[in-house]
């Protein structure tokens, strides 16, 4: 089954007690809360939703330029590789910068962030267009783009959301809500694609 963003909207207001006429919540509140709702359940599951929903873009590299804009649908970058060989570069923290200063210009060894974007170290010497894959959880900024499974739990997040307005908490949503995380849990944490289908050098390695 599939959810539509008019049925998560639809199921808010049901949960507040407003689906045959708003009296008290707005159509464009209900759409904030919704918003807001995605927001936070995003950043909450985003290690188990880049199994599925992660994504790849080329990060092309000029001779001399070490910052580069991450990809307008980019919401974390998880690892970039360089496409020759797979390497990935290595994530450099800030306070590990120093220990690179020394290296001249040339092939890329790492990354880090730098107001933000993407900076590269060191500068590299010459261009090319899709030097590195970039790997990255992208916005998911519609109920559509959720899996099936978090669109009711969207809804009830976003219905407490609008109780919060009249101050009003409910034990009967609370409880609605953990019914719904466990579902969530169980489909995308406890099922991982690596398990199911390991690498094909381990399957030879078992010939």
């Amino acid at each position: 089954m599939s959810w539509t963003a008019a049925e998560v909207s639809d199921m808010v207001e049901s949960l507040v007690n407003e689906y045959n006429a708003a009296k008290y919540w707005a159509a464009g509140e209900i759409t904030l809360y919704v918003k807001a709702a995605m927001s936070t359940l995003l950043s909450k599951y985003m290690p188990w939703l880049y199994h599925e929903y992660g994504d790849w873009d080329d990060l092309g590299l000029t001779a001399g330029t070490t910052e580069y804009d991450k990809p307008a649908t980019c919401y974390r970058i998880y690892q970039i590789l360089r496409k020759s060989d797979g390497r990935k570069l290595r994530f450099i923290p800030r306070d590990n910068i120093w220990k690179y200063r020394q290296y001249d210009d040339g092939e890329s060894v790492g990354w880090t962030f730098k107001g933000n974007q993407i900076h590269i170290i060191p500068a590299p010497t010459a261009t090319d267009a899709d030097y590195a894959e970039l790997h990255f959880m992208p916005i998911l900024d519609a109920t559509t783009e959720f899996p099936d499974c978090l669109n009711p739990l969207i809804a009830a997040e976003a219905a407490t959301l609008a109780l919060l307005k009249d101050k009003h908490e409910s034990v009967g949503l609370y409880k609605l809500k953990k019914s719904y995380e466990e579902n969530v849990y169980v489909e995308l944490c406890m099922f991982t694609p690596q398990a199911q289908f390991p690498d094909y050098m381990e399957e030879d390695s078992l010939a």
